[in-house]
């Protein structure tokens, strides 16, 4: 499989079949989409999406690489809020600690 073919949304999400976590495009962003634990204040969990990346290949590989890293996360029980606000707080492309720029809600 050639590099463009391998870094298709359909082709990462495929990889990422079982996981809780997928991603997803909104014009030129990339979303983890994923049911995380509720932040402090709130009685359950919910869906939500974490910007990540820009959808560009490297993006997309960048994307599935934290999707693999939330989702393990998420299932050892070791996801924790503070964690994910700090790594947006420096502004560039997260690494669950990824590094994002602008404003997203899901952090607020």
């Amino acid at each position: 499989m050639g590099r463009q073919n391998r870094w298709t949304l359909e082709a990462v999400n495929e990889r990422l079949r079982g996981s809780r976590v997928r991603v997803n495009q909104v014009k030129q962003s990339l979303y983890l989409r994923a049911t995380l634990p509720p932040k402090s204040g709130e009685a359950s969990s919910k869906q939500r999406r974490i910007p990540i990346a820009p959808a560009t290949p490297e993006g997309l590989e960048w994307a599935e690489a934290q999707a693999f890293k939330l989702n393990s996360d998420l299932m050892r029980g070791t996801f924790v809020w503070q964690d994910l606000r700090k790594s947006h707080r420096n502004g560039r492309m997260l690494e669950l600690g990824f590094e994002i720029t602008g404003e997203h809600p899901v952090l607020e």
